[in-house]
């Protein structure tokens, strides 16, 4: 196939999606040029969002020879596609071979929980994982807060569509559960001898 049958190819599959799906793609396709990982140089601007004391455990864990840390890898890069599967459809950041999004890691880290409590909370994860979720939210605090913030109105949509339209199994729960107090509430009002 040549270029510019390709092309071709690419944009009538681009007519056919919608404009937030085509605002998406494009956003994607403008990431392949970009240099895979973000160098630690760029990382200094979380510089004093993490706790010291959270620093400190940190220096120590990496120190530590059993923790399993590659001294080879000391120094290069960090690549987000180790620990992060960023899926389309829709729209989701998991942490890699995990069914956990970072939405779980940066609503307990807003709620105070330190790396530890948060590995005690989701124990599947490693410390490793979980401050790295931490970082990237840091590095990405105002897109990944705004990502939260979309995950959280879509569920709340979500509540609300399914409250206004129950099933038919949630309907008929409803009515026993209605006719099981209206029969408790006659049962407590009948005279007693």
């Amino acid at each position: 196939m040549t270029a510019p049958e390709m092309t071709e190819q690419v944009i009538e599959q681009l007519k056919r999606l919608s404009k937030e799906d085509q605002r998406r793609v494009l956003d994607f396709a403008r990431t392949l040029n970009q240099p895979k990982g973000t160098p630690g140089s760029e990382m200094l601007g979380v510089v004093g969002a993490i706790p010291a004391d959270d620093l400190d455990r940190m220096k120590a864990a990496i120190n530590d020879p059993d923790c399993g840390f590659d001294n080879e890898k000391a120094g290069t890069t960090m690549l987000l596609e180790d620990y992060f599967d960023f899926l389309e459809r829709p729209y989701t950041i998991r942490l890699k071979g995990h069914r956990i999004g970072v939405e779980h890691i940066v609503e307990r880290y807003q709620d105070g929980f330190s790396p530890e409590q948060i590995v005690d909370d989701l124990p599947t994860l490693s410390l490793e994982e979980v401050y790295g979720a931490i970082t990237f939210y840091l590095h990405n605090k105002a897109e990944i807060d705004a990502y939260v913030a979309a995950i959280q109105r879509d569920y709340d949509e979500r509540v609300r569509q399914a409250r206004a339209n129950p099933s038919p199994v949630e309907q008929r729960m409803m009515a026993l559960l209605r006719q099981q107090r209206e029969t408790s509430a006659h049962e407590n009002t009948l005279p007693t001898r």
